[in-house]
């Protein structure tokens, strides 16, 4: 079974945060320290304090992920590639949610000064998807199980 890197200690330094309505984005982080839920989910929770619990429920899963690891069987190829595969999956996921900005832009009336945004939106979705697709591209087709 492959080793798993150790959680990453030395936290890059906190940015202040510009204030998005109710709800409040981390500041930069190390990935592990908020590896369970995206904030694309997370943003719905807009009770004071409810999205940081809900990223404390995430840590204890991921610790216990962690801790039932050695009973897993091993990835089809390398932990690097495997690793960048997950990244993978999860660019094509933020694509889809900046796809949806735009969409709904388009479904509803939003306001004004948003409009630019909404757009932006959509070539930021493009621009997400060109990226996982180029990480795809190098990595290669999955190896064949058993090959």
């Amino acid at each position: 079974m492959p080793d798993l890197t150790p959680k990453c200690s030395a936290a890059a330094p906190p940015l202040p945060a510009a204030a998005i309505g109710p709800y409040q984005p981390p500041p930069p982080f190390p990935w592990e320290d908020r590896a369970v839920f995206r904030e694309t989910f997370l943003f719905y929770f807009t009770e004071p304090g409810m999205a940081d619990d809900i990223r404390d429920l995430g840590s204890l899963l991921y610790d216990l992920v962690l801790a039932y690891y050695d009973n897993w069987p091993d990835w089809q190829e390398t932990p690097t590639r495997a690793e960048l595969r997950a990244g993978v999956a999860d660019l094509f996921q933020l694509q889809g949610f900046l796809a949806s900005v735009w969409q709904e832009s388009e479904a509803s009336s939003p306001l004004p000064e948003d409009l630019p945004l909404c757009r932006a939106a959509l070539g930021w979705s493009r621009r997400v998807a060109e990226l996982a697709r180029e990480i795809e591209t190098v990595l290669g087709p999955l190896p064949e199980v058993g090959g």
